[in-house]
């Protein structure tokens, strides 16, 4: 869907991890992917697959003003799986 509006995905504008007693094994990942753009119509369009949802909503974490005055953001939430290992050394 990123790629189909010209998003790379691979180039998120903002990522934090969410905080709490989660399940040691999963880790809540929250971020923005910002484009070049206006929402026309308000409100939040929400789409679920699975572990990863996405959102289009009007206000978001302002990126750098290089981005223009035109910017909208995608908002997503995943569920990253991650182990800690003990260092070898």
């Amino acid at each position: 869907m990123l790629l189909r509006i010209g998003i790379d995905p691979l180039k998120e504008g903002y990522v934090y991890d969410m905080v709490g007693p989660f399940d040691d094994r999963v880790r809540p990942t929250d971020g923005w992917f910002y484009f070049a753009g206006e929402l026309i119509e308000a409100g939040e369009k929400l789409v679920s697959d699975g572990d990863f949802q996405y959102w289009f909503q009007p206000s978001f974490p302002r990126p750098p003003a290089c981005f223009g005055s035109y910017v909208a953001a995608i908002e997503f939430s995943a569920k990253i799986p991650w182990v800690l290992r003990e260092d070898p050394y």
